[in-house]
């Protein structure tokens, strides 16, 4: 009894930090005064660390986090623009809303479209009739020495804006058909992938005793033995879990086509060992949860890197230069071994949501065994080429 009085007690003091935090922010924005962390905490009279707990919690209150910590980069770019501009990159943004696109697209638009017109005020641009092909040209050339993918994300989203203000007679003439487009080869790197060692080894610096290691593996068995991308593995809700049928039905957040993946044993067992013995008790519906106070859903932009890193550190599984180590290597690593185990294309598709073949083809990049069995005779290259 003295227990549960304690934690009671405990609850209380934290919903009334909570409702301090929340009434200084709303006191800060009517005074339009920079929102901090360390500004809100002062007013509010809690700890720094509760204020940034607080990020998760007002997420899913339709306040938004940015609101706490201060503007994202992207919007900080938008806020930075003329007022003519700045309307232009809302009515693009409208734009994209109607036509349904998802939240990362958004928020990369916020992070790329801001530069275009940062560039056109720089050249003493004002107005967007002034915009011609001269300016158009001199910003592509801007863009040299970028990443083919930034270039690319650069002026798509140019072209796309041109377009829509000539369509909404904001802009006389269209000028989208100046922008030129980037062409880029896609799947041209070679996909990260583990050998079925090291996962082994990964797996077992996981300390499954505590409520950390047990959210942890259940979050990497996803990834490892299903394939999932982070973004259905945050998204994964307890109504997913179709226990009498032994299978998970969901919704992809990047294709937003269904997907249905099999409870296998090993991953059936973890997330039941999770959610019965380390889940917290919240109104929550997504399975996995933050550890501490208020226990909400990660943010829906998180990667988990910081889950994968830990014990790839642990386990002493070395990075080379500049190869990616995040969750999604161990999705690649999954296509990888299905590959070595000559299962058929379609299948792999299948298993990973991709909605065409064309996109699981790049993972025989990797598939070392199948490749030692074309190889190419230099001297037939050669005399090929003469």
């Amino acid at each position: 009894m003295p227990m549960c009085a304690d934690n009671a007690t405990n609850d209380a003091r934290k919903a009334a930090a909570e409702e301090r935090v929340l009434a200084a922010v709303a006191t800060l924005r009517s005074r339009n005064e920079e929102l901090g962390v360390r500004v809100i905490a002062r007013l509010a009279g809690a700890s720094v660390s509760t204020v940034r707990k607080l990020r998760h919690l007002t997420q899913h209150q339709a306040v938004r986090p940015t609101y706490i910590v201060g503007l994202s980069a992207g919007e900080r770019r938008i806020a930075e623009l003329s007022p003519t501009f700045r309307d232009a990159v809302e009515r693009y943004e409208r734009d994209c809303q109607a036509r349904g696109c998802r939240t990362a697209t958004l928020k990369n638009m916020h992070l790329y479209l801001p530069r275009f017109f940062q560039f056109l005020t720089e050249r003493g641009i004002t107005d967007i009739t002034q915009i011609t092909g001269s300016e158009i040209s001199a910003y592509i050339i801007s863009l040299q020495g970028y990443a083919p993918g930034s270039v690319s994300a650069y002026s798509s989203h140019a072209r796309c804006v041109l377009r829509l203000l000539h369509q909404q007679g904001v802009l006389p003439k269209d000028l989208s058909h100046l922008v030129p487009p980037c062409s880029i080869k896609n799947y041209r790197n070679i996909p990260t992938v583990w050998t079925p060692d090291d996962v082994t080894r990964l797996l077992a610096q996981v300390d499954r005793t505590s409520p950390r290691g047990k959210r942890d593996f259940a979050i990497l068995l996803l990834a490892a033995r299903l394939g999932m991308r982070v973004s259905d593995i945050i998204r994964l809700t307890l109504d997913d879990l179709r226990w009498e049928h032994q299978r998970m039905e969901l919704i992809q957040s990047k294709t937003r086509e269904p997907l249905v993946l099999p409870l296998l044993a090993e991953v059936g067992w973890a997330l039941i060992d999770y959610i019965k013995h380390a889940r917290p008790v919240s109104e929550y519906r997504q399975v996995f949860l933050s550890l501490t106070y208020p226990y909400a859903p990660f943010v829906t932009y998180d990667n988990l890197h910081h889950i994968i890193t830990r014990y790839r550190r642990k386990a002493g599984i070395q990075r080379f230069q500049r190869q990616p180590v995040g969750m999604h290597t161990l999705r690649h690593s999954l296509a990888t071994q299905l590959l070595t185990e000559d299962t058929p294309l379609p299948v792999i598709a299948e298993v990973l949501g991709h909605t065409s073949t064309k996109a699981t083809t790049g993972y025989a990049k990797v598939n070392l065994p199948q490749l030692q069995r074309c190889p190419l005779d230099p001297e037939e290259v050669c005399h090929a080429t003469r």
